[in-house]
């Protein structure tokens, strides 16, 4: 678990930096196996908002994962035993649908880091729809 921290940090701070995004891939791929996820509008984050999106995906050891984003809201990921994880609940009515899909390793990587301001040549590898639906 000690590991999954320190690799939980790492992402945490690479997501938001300028460069090396291949070499995150590469660490990424080789700590998440391939797994149906889920991507749904979700509740439990802000009162009264329907509009924050939750993808949830599990590290190899079982550490559970949440990456929060929205049109307005900041992007933000969340491991384990953050309260963001405990409490996000994908809502489930006739108005909004939930998304479970198998993705590999590669996709469930591209889709993290999609949200950050890669290197050209990065971009070029790994265009954001391998990790199906943005």
């Amino acid at each position: 678990m000690k590991f999954a921290f320190f690799f939980v940090l790492a992402a945490i701070s690479a997501l938001f930096a300028d460069n090396h995004c291949e070499q995150m891939h590469q660490q990424l791929v080789a700590n998440i196996d391939n797994q149906i996820t889920t991507i749904c509008r979700i509740s439990g984050i802000e009162e009264g908002r329907t509009d924050i999106l939750g993808f949830f995906y599990k590290y190899n050891d079982g550490t559970p994962a949440l990456l929060l984003y929205g049109s307005d809201y900041p992007v933000m990921l969340y491991i384990a035993t953050d309260e963001y994880v405990k409490n996000a609940k994908c809502i489930e009515n006739d108005e909004f649908r939930i998304i479970r899909s198998m993705m590999t390793a590669e996709q469930i990587a591209t889709k993290l880091l999609s949200y950050k301001n890669c290197e050209e040549q990065y971009s070029i590898n790994h265009p954001a729809t391998e990790a199906n639906y943005f």
